[in-house]
């Protein structure tokens, strides 16, 4: 798969940003509905198996409906391959927040678990068990909502026959003695031992392989609140039938401990890690009889900008940074589309950010194009350390300045901020 592709007539890839063991994960938009998603596909390599597992998780998700279960909105196979398309979290995972933090304060800890529970305990009530509960698989929303994503490995009752016997399936690190023994026999005790696991590594930044040995161990609970103890332990129990009775039991369990710690340090960073994703916002309506991608501004008082860069990467991290300052964002993909929808837009544009090497036309000969169709408009090149100055220079006969990349999203900003400042004083100028 490669950026461009429109799988099952409606969901155009954009660039991928994750690869696990059998699928990658793509960002892609819906055409229809003109919002990113999240689509997982199997890779080429999968065997029948393989794909039968892909397809009940798709069915399976599908028919999954809570405020803390990833929503599924579609799957199939295109080309040979099986896909999910899925609900896009733009906060990241608690991975993420470790990254970049370290160990979790106990409230921000167990308030992303308590809504995982909520969620598992939904999943658990349709007959379901997800089998790979992990950091990684708790998603977070722009919103900083937590959500239990990820049922690739998920098993219903009914469906024993998918997953092989002596296959051994989920993460050993958050694994429960019993899915150890024998995966296709678990049951949702094997969940909360699981979340269990993932909320020790929220709070000490570590993984045990053994929490079940906690007795022999007791170094596994250095760093977790005295409070919070015993409920980990009974969660840990090696005998699924010690631990507790349902996953809002145990919720209510690490809710009651909680209450008696104080509030975390003043600041404690957001779970959400910003601008991991931006979806579309307030995605405009589609000119009938426009070409296809050309939008009619709507009157929200937002200001546009056109970005016109062929590199998918850089192209998802420009709309981010914008989209995340309250632009509203027109993406092209080469310099062509970049002229045509700068014609077809409706409404003022406040700048044009192109790069200056794109396929179609050069990004001097967006400026020249798009400077006699939008003389509104500040317009910013972008370039890299191969683009001699002179070039750069003749460039900006038509555009306010240059700025060179790679850039940071306040380097960006501010530049974008000079360039409709130099095309102002450029109008004055000329109306003097």
């Amino acid at each position: 798969m490669k950026p461009g592709v429109l799988l099952k007539g409606r969901y155009r890839l954009e660039a991928p940003v994750g690869q696990g063991g059998m699928a990658a994960v793509w960002l892609a938009e819906d055409i229809d509905t003109a919002e990113l998603r999240a689509v997982k596909i199997l890779s080429p390599e999968a065997t029948p198996r393989d794909t039968q597992r892909f397809d009940v998780e798709g069915q399976a998700m599908q028919a999954v409906s809570h405020p803390h279960v990833i929503r599924v909105f579609d799957h199939g196979h295109d080309r040979g391959r099986a896909f999910i398309v899925m609900e896009l979290a733009e906060g990241g995972s608690p991975v993420d927040w470790l990254a970049r933090h370290g160990a979790m304060p106990p409230q921000l800890a167990v308030n992303a678990v308590l809504q995982v529970c909520s969620g598992l305990d939904h999943i658990h009530h349709m007959g379901l068990v997800h089998r790979d509960v992990k950091p990684e698989n708790i998603l977070v929303m722009a919103d900083g909502t937590c959500k239990i994503g990820d049922l690739g490995i998920v098993l219903a009752h009914e469906q024993l026959q998918v997953t092989d016997t002596g296959v051994l399936l989920g993460s050993l690190g958050f694994m429960s003695p019993e899915q150890r023994r024998a995966a296709q026999r678990v049951t949702p005790a094997a969940d909360q031992y699981a979340l269990a696991g993932t909320l020790h590594t929220l709070l000490t930044d570590r993984i045990e392989m053994d929490r079940f040995a906690f007795d022999t161990y007791p170094e596994i609970f250095f760093g977790v609140p005295e409070v919070l103890v015993a409920p980990l332990r009974r969660a840990f129990s090696y005998d699924p039938a010690s631990r507790f009775p349902s996953m809002l039991d145990f919720g209510a369990a690490l809710e009651d401990a909680v209450s008696t710690l104080p509030a975390d340090p003043d600041p404690t960073p957001s779970l959400v890690i910003p601008a991991v994703f931006r979806r579309y916002a307030n995605a405009a309506p589609k000119r009938r009889g426009a070409s296809p991608g050309a939008t009619v501004e709507k009157n929200d008082g937002r200001k546009t900008i056109l970005v016109a860069e062929d590199d998918p990467s850089l192209r998802l991290f420009v709309r981010m940074v914008l989209e995340n300052h309250g632009y509203n964002v027109l993406i092209a993909k080469d310099g062509l589309e970049a002229v045509r929808l700068a014609d077809e837009f409706i409404g003022p544009l406040h700048a044009v950010l192109t790069d200056l090497v794109m396929p179609g036309q050069s990004g001097a000969q967006v400026a020249a194009g798009i400077r006699r169709t939008r003389p509104e408009a500040g317009i910013l090149l972008m370039t890299s350390q191969a683009v001699s100055s002179l070039i750069a220079r003749g460039a900006l006969i038509d555009a306010e300045l240059c700025v060179q990349k790679p850039f940071t999203p306040q380097v960006l900003l501010k530049a974008i901020d000079r360039a409709v400042d130099l095309h102002a004083g450029r109008v004055m100028r000329g109306a003097s």
